[in-house]
């Protein structure tokens, strides 16, 4: 395995984009991967939709300040090994998110414990030998336990959903939290170069959250 290719649990940035393959597109905040609900959302519709998830930003679901949402995290596996890995969730006021100190674990629940993370097992990807062709992937896997997130906050600010995956999980567990970024570029830069992290910007729309688009 080269050196310079991802080998993990893959977050995408956009519908269909492949890991070592696909480039960013200049996107970094519209994650696919995190998906929010202000119910319980069926898994396996979460399984089926993976492969062809709308190309455009699909129509917004609200995410709620103070009040219980509902949040999966879909992925892949790009190894040909599998990875039982660990899923992290944040929540972000945008005005700070340069500083990773900030993001929020307050508020999210896993199975009615005040965590925010589980355990996520990917299934191998086949090996990847000839790089000249797309890399196939092994099957899609989520979180079947929803992250339940009850953000507080003043409804005058914007907030992100933060995911970031363990391919090793710590123990004890250990939030992997970068350090402090100069600039929105460069955590932009971090979101796109690192395989295992997924953004999805929010803003509030009709007294709840909605996905943003810029």
């Amino acid at each position: 395995m080269a050196d310079d290719f991802y080998w993990g649990v893959f977050i995408r940035l956009y519908p269909h984009q492949l890991p070592n393959w696909s480039g960013s597109g200049g996107l970094w905040a519209e994650c696919p991967d995190i998906i929010n609900g202000t119910a319980p959302l069926d898994t396996d519709t979460l399984l089926k939709n993976y492969p062809n998830p709308p190309t455009a930003v699909p129509p917004p679901t609200p995410f709620l300040l103070n009040q219980p949402n509902y949040v999966y995290v879909t992925a892949e596996n790009c190894k040909d090994e599998v990875i039982n890995a660990r899923v992290w969730m944040f929540w972000a006021v945008q005005s700070t998110c340069l500083y990773p100190s900030t993001w929020q674990s307050a508020g999210i629940t896993v199975d009615g414990h005040a965590i925010n993370y589980q355990p996520l097992s990917l299934q191998a990807a086949p090996e990847w030998t000839d790089h000249s062709k797309k890399p196939k992937m092994g099957p899609p896997a989520v979180t079947t336990t929803p992250f339940v997130v009850t953000p507080t906050g003043s409804a005058q600010d914007s907030y992100s959903l933060i995911t970031i995956v363990e391919n090793e999980p710590s123990n004890p567990p250990k939030a992997p939290l970068p350090p402090t970024f100069n600039s929105v570029s460069d955590l932009a830069s971090w979101v796109s170069d690192n395989g295992n992290v997924g953004w999805l910007n929010m803003s509030l729309s009709d007294g709840g959250l909605t996905r943003q688009v810029d």
